[in-house]
């Protein structure tokens, strides 16, 4: 890509168009020309700074999304975590049971040692 080809993307306002390789081309066309040239040195600046602020913007608006499904997966493993599992109740119901049965199979142990006093 040439840079008068980006200068003309750039000031068409067509920069949001244009595909992350498409601007990367246009910043490289942009550094081949800044050879110290002061006529065009101004153009560049311009060109590359809209380049570069677009890349930018389409990086951190990358960030966002990605923050954005990180924090819709948090919300659904907390959310999974308020709900009470029904698990906990069976285990708290098989640990009375068992807790009744020993008493029931101790009892006569539990009797002697009573007598015992």
């Amino acid at each position: 890509m040439y840079f008068e080809e980006a200068e003309k993307i750039a000031k068409s306002g067509q920069i949001h168009d244009q595909s992350d390789e498409k601007l990367n081309e246009m910043l490289q066309a942009c550094m081949a020309v800044y050879s110290g040239n002061p006529a065009i040195l101004m153009a560049v600046q311009n060109v590359s700074t809209l380049v570069r602020d677009e890349i930018s913007r389409r990086e951190a608006f990358r960030r966002h999304q990605e923050g954005i499904a990180e924090n819709s997966k948090l919300k659904i493993a907390v959310d999974g975590l308020k709900n009470p599992h029904k698990l906990h109740w069976w285990l708290l119901v098989v640990a009375i049971l068992t807790a009744i049965f020993a008493g029931i199979s101790a009892w006569p142990v539990i009797q002697e040692w009573f007598r015992g006093w």
